[in-house]
């Protein structure tokens, strides 16, 4: 089993891809298949092999579907269960929309574990805080956190201390920050500008949480503490254009634009084109559009495949331009991913707690 902990069967994904494949949500309605899955991988494997799927899918009824389903698996000899507390219309909404659009309906989830108080029940969806963690778990085993991680992954920070018992940390978010420190110092030893880590802040916001300033004279001032709407500057832009689509529409739709400069977008249509540019380049560039003498290019940064922010150049526009935008995009994208590497080969940084599972 590779080192894993465990090997997890994803019984809850809704896409059109995972379900040609016949896998995924349209399991739920093969539990015999599920089961039999499940005991030749237990044969295969001396790790424990465990479960993750919704409540239901497309018109089956919630509580007998879920009840069923668990029962025969579990006879197949899988005693973990992770469940999204939503069902899964594997027609006519998206995988994202399907991460949104059914109920929550996390009694049924509460009342599996009471009637099976033998079985390691999880539950997933629409968790967003600690707080709500631990309601949770004053029923349940365990709480699965998604998107909350990954939009917030400092809210993995007192993982330890709360639930497990963990002295304090010794790092802080600061001391987080700092360990991008080398690779903010050596893009701006690359490219002689000054340069800015921000991280995502909220659902439609960044946050600049570090800079190192450019050796000129002429250097430009960017200082920590800055909160910006995504849809400003390229910080701000190289986050956004790595989101969802759907949120991606979301975000740009109710943002109110604001063009600082004539060489900003100033229509929505402007502004996802230049979206597309940069999910095309996989870098941003923003010349002249704050003031006239100041211009930017950022590439996102990733932890678990999912955007936490970006590290951008910025510096006089003139300079830029002589130095070459295309040239200074690529090193920007290159420790970008520099960065991504580091971050995804010390996830167990964030949270001790965390388990390598195969999936």
């Amino acid at each position: 089993a590779a080192g894993y902990d465990e090997v997890n069967l994803n019984v809850g994904c809704p896409s059109d891809r995972v379900q040609s494949g016949r896998f995924g949500a349209c399991l739920m309605a093969e539990p015999d298949l599920v089961a039999d899955l499940i005991s030749a991988m237990q044969a295969a494997v001396s790790i424990p092999v465990t479960v993750k799927s919704r409540i239901a899918i497309d018109e089956m009824e919630e509580w007998p579907t879920l009840e069923h389903f668990i029962g025969r698996v579990r006879e197949a000899g899988c005693t973990r269960f992770i469940v999204h507390a939503r069902k899964a219309w594997l027609k006519g909404l998206s995988p994202t929309e399907n991460r949104d659009i059914p109920p929550l309906r996390y009694e049924l989830v509460h009342r599996l574990k009471r009637e099976n108080p033998d079985l390691d029940i999880t539950i997933n969806g629409g968790v967003t805080t600690l707080d709500q963690a631990s309601e949770h778990l004053a029923l349940l085993d365990g709480v699965m956190l998604g998107r909350a991680a990954y939009k917030n992954p400092w809210v993995l920070a007192e993982v330890d201390r709360r639930f497990h018992g963990a002295g304090d940390s010794e790092l802080n978010r600061h001391e987080v920050v700092r360990r991008m420190l080398p690779y903010i110092e050596k893009l701006t030893f690359m490219t002689r500008e000054t340069v800015i880590f921000c991280e995502r802040y909220g659902e439609a916001a960044c946050l600049t949480v570090e800079t190192w300033d450019s050796p000129h004279d002429t250097r430009t001032f960017s200082g920590t503490g800055i909160v910006r709407q995504l849809t400003e500057g390229s910080s701000a832009l190289a986050i956004l254009a790595m989101l969802a689509e759907k949120e991606i529409l979301s975000i740009v739709g109710a943002c109110k634009l604001i063009q600082r400069t004539a060489f900003a977008p100033s229509t929505r249509k402007q502004l996802l084109a230049k979206i597309q540019e940069i999910r095309r380049f996989g870098y941003a560039v923003s010349m002249r559009e704050r003031d006239l003498d100041t211009g930017g290019i950022a590439a996102p940064v990733f932890a678990d495949q999912n955007v936490i922010g970006s590290i951008a150049v910025i510096g006089p526009v003139d300079r830029m331009e002589r130095n070459g935008i295309k040239k200074i995009g690529k090193q920007v994208r290159t420790v970008a991913g520099e960065l991504t590497g580091e971050l995804a080969s010390n996830t167990r940084f964030v949270s001790n707690a965390n388990r390598k599972t195969a999936r």
